[in-house]
């Protein structure tokens, strides 16, 4: 081996490997279309698309249960100059991704293809191209298939080539494509140790004729881009052979170590030359190891907790077909809301993720994407093993990857008709999938998330990282349930290193509570949720960390919660708008000033006193309330909450945060309907009112009504039992609105109205049973006194007349129905309602008042 170790040497212009995209200019068909590889095909109907692209940004999202899992067609015109064909160069498509298999044609020749929707691959496609236009078509098939993971998950597997496609081209002798990644892998593996050389393995392939003697010669350049080192080995490739070829760095004086602090990225340009023949590819290098034991986690010798988030790929309007500063846009947010660690869930994600995590210093578990289930079959076994392998080799060069993962939460539930052995087989394909992590690579610790489930422990301490994914105060038990279960663990599992994969809670920024309660989606319980969960973790340093399900909202399409489709639990919206709780996170764990206002909460109702929140890290935070100022106050993990008394109309706030001499602002503006106004008929009187029928918690429709929660209206409530569902409902944007619910009595009695014509509204949806019609009819006091005696009597002689009638007809199962009708009072009045019912429970979701 020739080494040189030197600063200021001048080189020779690296090879001439060129790269680049042919994401544009694609057609498309949403459907099999059998003799679409055949150049003569006629696409000319075909949907002209660019990537990335993905078939299910819509359909995974609208009314109609579940989306399209199927096959789709992609066809592109690809102009190649003269001299494609001569000898010596070589010509690759390089697929980032494709969800699930692709099958590739040039020219009408098949090229090859690929399984696996989450990682790239490359395909060599010299022998099919030539001079002039050439006819590029792709099968994409994300149809279920039980031997490629994932089976089952809480997430949408969009179909489609959702990433990016280049055109690749190399000399004859180049470096290895195989395993869709560079050929280089760099790393310090005695790094621990004081020994700081660089080892490169470089797979060197000959598609010449001729046997050669390959140069390959590393140049390290420090992040400022400086030359540190180059070395150089020399090997013999035969013709039609894939040498690998390793070579070690001198010792590097004092480098600097990547940490979350101080992101210091090498690169390190990899030259391989034979003769005529170079090709080059650079790869990024940190220095630092990683390790974690029963007291916690160390980078670089140093104890720290992890502090961070999950991340899925998808986005509102694109599913998965980001491009690549949308992929850098979400790694910015995770850094900017005060994390360093970033689990990228549950599956590979974009090369682009990972360079800008290397770019802002944090720290990354990646995994595949073996999620909730198994078959217990080689077909499978060997799918994931090669997935893994994969990854492994793609990311390989990323100092910001510190753990690779193979299974999420595969004991959750286990199938109903698994056979016995299905626990034990699940433990064998945990076993061999962490031995190829650790054989493909040993500088980095192996991850395995599991649930709530005692079964998982069976499979938990095949990996170095014992990680689990809890809601304790969302799915079952109470907060502070959740550091009971941690010390139990830990003091059975002393030695072992244990982290906090996933908690989180959904929330809805429509849904308001002064007294949250488990999985109301209230914001107010989502940020009561996160901030005890965070203080759990930070009370035990022994933890390895914790990551937040989820950064972002993301497509789920078998969830039926308050918004259909989509898991709520990201500390942002699915459009990558924050809500209140990630600026909780900001407070907690940024060390810069953070003072926020809630903005999720801006509409209000019910009493005039309402409490306020305010999200800050500063040592008092005072808030002005119009001209009233209140406080200084104390925040406690990072959270001060005021009780302010609202006006009627615009309310304007701000708050401030004092730390020494430094002060942070910011206001806000709320707006108060008051609802007493509205009964009394004041001047300041909103036009309508509205009230959640069955709810301890109010919600806000888009013009900014307030269905206030029973606690708050002021009549009596309907006798029957306040019930709530999360199944979803049809017909309406709002489901929410309609997934509580009463039983309506016979008689029901409004509060008392001034004098005045009214538009009366009613809602419900059938949730489930018979179906029926409900009929309601509308009259004063003394009418409705003759209806409560006629129902008490089950007397069914018709009353008198009535003010009006609606009728709800609830034929449809979850299905949103909506009535209205016009009433005139001569004199204050409190309305009476008399429910009969057709068939099916005469129910009730959603009362609106107004006054015209």
């Amino acid at each position: 081996m020739a080494l040189l170790l030197c600063s200021g040497l001048v080189l020779p212009a690296l090879a001439q490997r060129t790269q680049v995209s042919v994401n544009d200019g694609w057609r498309f068909w949403n459907d099999d279309s059998p003799g679409a590889d055949a150049p003569a095909f006629d696409d000319a109907n075909w949907e002209q698309v660019d990537l990335p692209h993905t078939w299910n940004a819509e359909d995974a999202f609208d009314d109609v249960p579940g989306y399209r899992r199927g096959i789709g067609w992609y066809r592109r015109t690809l102009h190649l100059g003269a001299e494609t064909g001569s000898p010596g160069r070589r010509r690759f498509l390089h697929v980032e991704g494709a969800n699930q298999v692709a099958e590739v044609w040039v020219n009408g020749q098949p090229v090859g293809g690929h399984v696996g929707g989450y990682t790239a691959f490359t395909l060599d496609v010299t022998d099919a191209v030539r001079p002039g236009d050439n006819t590029v078509a792709v099968r994409v098939d994300n149809r279920h298939d039980a031997d490629i993971p994932p089976l089952d998950a809480d997430f949408t597997f969009y179909g489609g080539l959702y990433r990016d496609v280049w055109l690749v081209e190399t000399d004859a002798v180049h470096l290895s494509t195989a395993w869709g990644a560079s050929g280089v892998r760099l790393d310090t593996p005695a790094l621990a140790d004081g020994d700081t050389r660089v080892r490169a393995r470089a797979g060197v392939v000959n598609d010449g004729l001729e046997a050669v003697q390959a140069m390959v010669t590393h140049t390290l350049r420090d992040p400022a881009g400086g030359v540190v080192a180059v070395w150089q080995q020399t090997a013999a490739v035969g013709a039609g052979e894939t040498v690998e070829v390793e070579a070690w760095s001198e010792a590097i004086s004092d480098p600097a170590l990547y940490t979350p602090e101080t992101p210091a990225v090498y690169r390190v340009e990899t030259r391989v030359t034979a003769g005529r023949h170079q090709d080059a590819v650079t790869s990024p290098l940190g220095f630092r190891w990683v390790a974690a034991d029963g007291d916690g986690f160390m980078l670089n010798g140093v104890r720290r907790q992890l502090h961070g988030t999950n991340r899925h790929q998808d986005w509102a309007g694109l599913g998965n077909a980001l491009s690549d500063d949308q992929h850098r846009r979400d790694v910015q947010i995770v850094e900017e809301t005060g994390f360093d660690f970033l689990r990228l869930a549950h599956y590979p994600q974009d090369e682009a993720v990972l360079a800008e995590a290397d770019r802002l210093g944090l720290l990354v578990w990646e995994e595949i994407p073996v999620v909730n289930t198994i078959t217990q079959s080689e077909a499978f076994a060997a799918n994931a093993e090669r997935r893994l392998r994969e990854m492994v080799r793609q990311h390989y060069n990323h100092p910001s990857v510190v753990m690779w993962g193979y299974m999420n939460e595969i004991l959750l539930r286990i199938p109903e008709d698994a056979p016995p052995d299905y626990v034990d087989d699940v433990r064998t394909l945990a076993e061999r999938l962490d031995a190829v992590a650790q054989a493909e690579d040993a500088t980095r610790l192996t991850a395995m998330a599991v649930s709530f489930n005692e079964a998982a422990y069976r499979i938990a301490d095949a990996a170095d990282v014992f990680a689990f994914n809890l809601y304790f105060g969302w799915y079952h038990d109470t907060f502070a349930d959740l550091g009971v279960f941690l010390d139990s663990l830990h003091t059975a599992h002393p030695d072992v290193p244990l982290m906090l994969s996933e908690y989180g809670a959904g929330s809805d920024e429509r849904i308001h509570s002064d007294r949250p309660v488990r999985f109301d989606f209230s914001t107010e319980h989502a940020e009561d949720f996160h901030r005890a969960s965070l203080r759990t973790v930070l009370d035990r340093p022994w933890m390895v960390g914790s990551a937040v399900w989820n950064q972002f909202d993301f497509g789920s399409a078998g969830r039926q919660d308050t918004k259909d489709g989509i898991n709520q639990k990201g500390l942002f919206f699915f459009d990558r708008t924050p809500k209140d709780v990630a600026h909780l996170y900001r407070a907690m764990l940024r060390d810069d000033l953070v003072i926020h206002v809630e903005h999720d909460h801006p509409h209000r109702s019910g009493p005039h006193r309402q409490r306020v929140r305010v999200f800050s890290n500063a040592d008092e935070v005072g808030l002005t309330v119009g001209t009233k100022i209140m406080g200084p106050a104390v925040p406690e993990d990072g959270l001060v909450v005021f009780e302010v008394d609202l006006v009627p109309g615009e309310n304007p706030l701000q708050a401030v945060g004092l730390s020494g001499d430094q002060a942070v602002f910011h206001a806000t503006t709320l707006h108060y309907a008051d609802l007493g106004a509205f009964f009394e008929g004041t001047a300041d009187a909103p036009p309508a009112v509205a009230l959640n029928v069955g709810a301890d918690h109010s919600f806000a429709d888009p013009a900014g009504l307030v269905y206030v929660a029973e606690a708050d209206w002021p009549g009596p409530m309907p006798v029957g039992e306040a019930r709530r569902t999360h199944h979803r409902i049809d017909g309406t944007e709002e489901d929410a609105r309609f997934q509580s619910f009463r039983e309506m009595p016979a008689v029901w009695s409004l509060p008392m109205l001034p004098a005045g014509t009214y538009d009366l509204t009613l809602g419900a949806a059938r949730a489930g049973g018979e179906p029926g019609t409900v009929t309601v009819r509308l009259g004063d006091a003394a009418w409705g006194l003759q209806a409560e005696h006629a129902a008490m009597a089950r007397n069914h002689v018709p009353l008198g007349p009535a003010l009006g009638m609606l009728r709800l007809d609830l034929a449809d199962p979850w299905w949103a129905v909506e009535s209205r009708v016009r009433f005139t009072l001569a004199q204050p009045t409190a309305p009476v309602l008399a429910v009969t019912g057709d068939g099916g429970r005469p129910v009730l979701s959603t009362l609106v008042l107004r006054r015209l």
